[in-house]
């Protein structure tokens, strides 16, 4: 979809659905990825993985494909649903669960990264979980080398109500 003032261009609007918030034992079918990078020489063209685990289990383990989006690069937000192997709850992880990773040789910079559980596997989601949210961004660089920076960070859960 392609929003535009110019009508021959996309749509000039696009209906946001309501949603309300997730609660920690709301059960998660998918997950959203929202992130910026930085400027200058902050983008990537390598391979970024998102890991969750509840406990010793992978709950999600999703390479980021290539998109029509500007995929990671700099001053750029980018969007990606990514597919959930069994739900989960909030409540089932904990501040080691999360982990992103880069694999490759091109080093990334993010300037924010969040992260939200969906209840549904596909289509509008009713309801949002908050999961992640960084910006800006206080690690280093995710980088394969480690002058660069770290191949993987683990992300902190947010704090929300029960």
């Amino acid at each position: 979809m392609v929003l535009s003032t110019d009508t021959d261009g996309g749509r000039i609007s696009l209906p946001v659905r309501p949603t309300v918030a997730g609660m920690i034992r709301t059960k998660i079918s998918r997950i959203i990825l929202v992130t910026g990078t930085n400027i200058g020489e902050s983008a990537t063209d390598s391979p970024i993985n998102v890991r969750i685990t509840r406990g010793e289990e992978a709950v999600v383990d999703h390479t980021i494909p290539d998109t029509p989006q500007a995929d990671l690069e700099g001053a750029e937000g980018n969007i990606y649903f990514l597919p959930v192997q069994q739900t989960f709850t909030c409540s089932q992880l904990d501040d080691q669960s999360i982990t992103p990773s880069i694999h490759g040789g091109d080093a990334w910079l993010p300037n924010v990264v969040a992260m939200f559980g969906l209840d549904t596997a596909s289509g509008n989601p009713g309801r949002m979980i908050p999961l992640v949210h960084f910006g800006p961004w206080p690690f280093d660089w995710l980088s394969t080398d480690p002058r660069e920076g770290n191949a993987s960070v683990t992300l902190a859960l947010c704090l929300i109500d029960p």
